[in-house]
């Protein structure tokens, strides 16, 4: 789960995981499944983009998505809780 930052950036907690992923180009990470569930606020140009950047780097190593939306839910930070809700539990039943 991340949120957008500043001009469509990723937060200082999803950072260091992106340099890591950044850093080592040869690392497969095909034994990993996602998803992500981004929050922005679609006022703002590059609404929800860090799930973008993320979803796309986490392709990029091979991870597999939980979800057929190739891993990514974008939402409008008024409107999560039951997208949310309803998104959990598809991740939930795609874990188990």
């Amino acid at each position: 789960m991340t949120s957008t930052c500043g001009d469509g950036e990723l937060p200082p907690s999803a950072q260091k995981f992106s340099s890591y992923l950044d850093n080592n180009p040869d690392l497969k990470l095909d034994h990993i499944r996602y998803s992500v569930f981004g929050i922005g606020d679609k006022k703002f140009q590059y609404f929800s983009r860090a799930s973008e950047i993320m979803n796309g780097k986490l392709v990029k190593k091979c991870c597999t998505s939980l979800l057929a939306n190739a891993g990514e839910t974008k939402v409008d930070v008024n409107d999560y809780d039951e997208i949310f809700d309803s998104w959990s539990k598809k991740v939930k039943a795609a874990s188990s």
